[in-house]
């Protein structure tokens, strides 16, 4: 595995004129993602629990995202390796899907909120974390 981390360069995150479009395209790119996951949650969590809908749809979430990522926001890439570039990001989600089901547990479970404000506060507190990892180790 690290013989393949090795094939990229890793820059740190320094924010730009360039990071703040992508920024913005990426904020439209999560909105629709997030359109879908919150929906899918939304019809889902009835019958495959609350925790388990969300599993399902952040996962059918971000494989939009990852389509329309590499389509629409991010044009050049650290990885030219397809396979693994789609390892890395599917790593990457998983991470920001357990941070995702963590929030929403300790809202819903801890802290006795509400489930779809839950599911709102842990979508945006997830979103800085895939954009920053996406930036930094996928995309320049």
């Amino acid at each position: 595995m690290i013989w393949m981390l090795k094939s990229f360069k890793m820059k740190p995150f320094q924010p730009n004129n360039k990071t703040s479009h992508q920024v913005i395209k990426s904020l439209f790119v999560g909105g629709f993602s997030t359109v879908v996951d919150y929906t899918l949650w939304a019809l889902t969590k009835g019958f495959l629990g609350t925790y388990w809908g969300n599993i399902f749809g952040y996962t059918i979430g971000t494989l939009a995202n990852y389509w329309m990522s590499n389509s629409y926001v991010f044009a050049s890439k650290n990885i030219q390796n397809k396979w693994l570039e789609g390892s890395l990001f599917f790593a990457l989600s998983m991470s920001g899907m357990l941070l995702n089901t963590l929030i929403l547990w300790v809202f819903i479970e801890k802290l006795q909120s509400n489930d779809y404000i839950a599911k709102i506060i842990a979508t945006i507190l997830t979103f800085a974390f895939n954009f920053i990892t996406r930036k930094k180790i996928l995309y320049q």
